[in-house]
């Protein structure tokens, strides 16, 4: 899963999703060395830092990949109703309200995400083949520019649903999305009932989407 804070459209000052600042902090390569013989506390106080975020960095890992592989369950995320409005990529007005009463997963992707393209085909064909169940989807297409997200769609004939612009990563936010791909679940009320952390699996819409359809 790609890191939306990192998407080559985002803040050219290196800011993350929610505009907080990524910049060097102080004690930084660059910074005056030492004179010899002087103790270095600022270096032992540098590394510890650094040895808690490669910790936490590795942990996220864990949980993004454990969160992937059952389909997760964020306690934060899940039994809300996201209330996404805008313009979709073709330029109509469209608001995910319009489908209650439908299943709908919502898709958050961008043209320069790799697992993205991996996993577009399966989304078009679940589009296709639960379309009759009640099955709707929605693409959230998040920090990228419109030209490319456009040629992607025609790249992939992907004209069957709607897919809303969010270039400032606004409707990510709403739902709920750190990275690129992920995938909400939505009842017929428009409550989100299941996320899904990286691409889509068949396995995972046999576990969780059909029962969904079913109810």
């Amino acid at each position: 899963m790609r890191d939306i804070s990192r998407a080559p459209s985002g803040d050219p000052a290196g800011r993350g999703p929610l505009g907080a600042s990524t910049g060097d902090p102080a004690g930084a390569p660059g910074a005056a060395a030492p004179r010899g013989g002087e103790r270095t506390p600022c270096r032992a106080r540098w590394v510890r830092p650094a040895v808690v975020v490669a910790l936490a960095a590795a942990l996220a890992a864990v949980l993004a990949y454990g969160l992937a592989g059952k389909g997760s369950t964020d306690p934060a995320v899940i039994r809300r109703v996201p209330h996404l409005a805008g313009t979709t990529l073709d330029g109509r007005e469209f608001r995910t309200s319009e489908l209650r009463g439908h299943v709908v997963l919502v898709n958050v992707w961008a043209s320069w995400c790799g697992p993205c393209r991996d996993e577009f085909p399966l989304l078009l064909d679940i589009a296709r083949r639960h379309a009759r169940g009640g099955l709707r989807v929605v693409g959230v297409d998040t920090r990228d520019g419109r030209e490319a997200a456009r040629a992607f769609l025609a790249e992939f004939g992907a004209t069957g649903f709607p897919h809303l612009f969010d270039p400032e990563g606004r409707l990510a936010v709403e739902l709920g999305a750190f990275g690129v791909p992920e995938t909400f679940l939505l009842d017929r009320n428009g409550v989100i009932v299941r996320r899904r952390v990286g691409p889509l699996t068949e396995e995972w819409i046999d576990a969780n989407v059909l029962p969904e359809l079913a109810a």
